[in-house]
């Protein structure tokens, strides 16, 4: 078994565990700011525990699993891989939230989206095309899209910090 099948399962595994902790995160600080209505935060806030659980998980994987050298490619993968796992938890929360918790706040979301799609002069079939489209599933999956996205973009700078070749005359060799 070469290198790479060897750390594959140790990179889902990792990517796994700190997606799920980042994902918890932010659910409990959505519905932290839920209970106290305050909203202005919630995306900085999560951008912060993004940053933070895509740098943790990689310096541990790098660390524990792969004798303290990582390479840019596989630290952009584990890093988007931590979002996407982060926003698959998130998306479904947020599913069962908009579905049966409070689907007021959906509407009146939705409700909000349209009247700036509205003034920002987007045709009346674009509107009416994006009202039906959007359901709290829809709006899960493109949350999932939307987190993985930004892992991807976080990650490509990211990764720039925390690859580390092993340039040893023996590694060189191998």
């Amino acid at each position: 078994m070469n290198n790479m099948e060897q750390n594959n399962p140790t990179q889902l595994k990792t990517a796994m565990n700190y997606g799920a902790a980042a994902g918890l995160s932010i659910i409990v600080l959505q519905v932290l700011f839920y209970l106290i209505d305050i909203s202005s935060l919630q995306d900085f806030l999560d951008y912060i525990l993004i940053i933070l659980f895509i740098v943790l998980g990689l310096r541990n994987y790098r660390d524990k699993h792969l004798g303290g050298f990582i390479s840019y490619g596989k630290s952009l993968g584990t890093g988007t891989l931590i979002i996407f796992f982060c926003g698959i938890l998130a998306g479904f929360f947020n599913y069962v939230f908009h579905s049966f918790i409070d689907p007021g706040q959906f509407n009146s979301n939705l409700n909000l989206i349209i009247e700036q799609m509205e003034n920002s002069g987007t045709p009346e079939e674009q509107v009416d095309m994006f009202i039906k489209m959007m359901t709290p599933f829809t709006f899960a999956v493109a949350e999932v899209m939307g987190y993985t996205l930004l892992g991807f973009i976080f990650s490509l700078i990211i990764a720039l910090f925390i690859r580390k070749t092993d340039d040893s005359f023996e590694s060189e060799m191998k």
